[in-house]
């Protein structure tokens, strides 16, 4: 077995729980991570924001 270099796209926060391996047509691999991450309460500002579902267009928001 050759062990190849990767390229992370990003790197985890959490624990890794499983890992997905594919092969495309043209040979590359891939590997795709379930992580469980704690996720981080925001305090309340006292602003809200409100969206409009039956829009024909998404919101873009800045």
């Amino acid at each position: 077995m050759t062990v190849n270099p990767i390229e992370m796209h990003r790197h985890t926060k959490g624990v890794i729980k499983s890992a997905t391996i594919s092969r495309s047509t043209t040979g590359i691999y891939h590997v795709s991570l379930l992580v469980e991450e704690t996720i981080e309460h925001l305090p309340k500002t006292g602003s809200e924001v409100g969206i409009d579902l039956g829009l024909i267009a998404f919101a873009v928001l800045f």
